[in-house]
């Protein structure tokens, strides 16, 4: 099941596609934990805050938001900090759709957190 992409495009460097996707086998999949090279490296993961508590979220919901922000910071891990995807993302919100909900976050590379800022229902 694709869960989401996230697209980057450095102009006459590099194009870099990342796909992010949920399946039997995945290092997000509850069921058969496979490490990452992210995960395999030195570097600590992306932490997950939320900017004010959420409540009522159903737990599965709540489940895989979390599972799909670790699936985005492990994606961030093999963006270098010198490409130009950094400066369009500080700052900036990105949204996230789950089921019937959307959530706002960002992201902060140099810290490796995610922030969710905000959260809604949609239908």
């Amino acid at each position: 099941m694709k869960i989401g992409t996230l697209i980057c495009q450095v102009e006459d460097v590099v194009e870099c596609f990342l796909e992010i996707y949920r399946h039997p086998g995945s290092n997000m999949d509850d069921r058969n934990p496979v490490p990452s090279r992210a995960m395999a490296g030195k570097k600590r993961p992306y932490t997950i805050d939320f900017a004010e508590p959420i409540a009522g979220m159903p737990a599965d919901t709540l489940h895989e938001l979390r599972l799909t922000l670790r699936e985005i910071g492990e994606a961030c891990d093999g963006i270098i900090a010198t490409n130009p995807f950094w400066k369009s993302v500080a700052g900036s919100d990105l949204v996230l759709d789950i089921g019937p909900w959307r959530f706002v976050y960002g992201i902060e590379g140099a810290a490796r957190k995610i922030i969710v800022k905000d959260c809604k229902r949609l239908r």
